[in-house]
């Protein structure tokens, strides 16, 4: 997880928003991704890097970090409700 001691460091660190994405996983998730639509834990990820699709049959549903979420659906970038936060 990153460590930051101020919104500088953060900002430096957090400037690229693939890594905020992957901060925001890590954080979330804590490394084990799961469905937020079913709860399953078997997943695989979409080619855009950043959707994971359920492997639950009765499920299989797209999702990414952010569904459930107040960043769901924003068009903000993640490097910036981060330092908004």
């Amino acid at each position: 997880m990153i460590q930051f001691n101020n919104l500088k460091e953060l900002m430096i660190q957090l400037s690229d928003e693939k890594v905020a994405r992957q901060h925001m996983e890590e954080m979330r998730w804590g490394g084990n991704p799961f469905c937020p639509h079913c709860g399953s834990t078997a997943f695989y990820k979409l080619k855009d890097g950043k959707t994971y699709r359920c492997k639950d049959k009765t499920c299989k549903k797209d999702y990414t970090v952010t569904v459930g979420t107040i960043f769901e659906n924003s068009k903000v970038k993640l490097t910036t409700w981060m330092a908004a936060i």
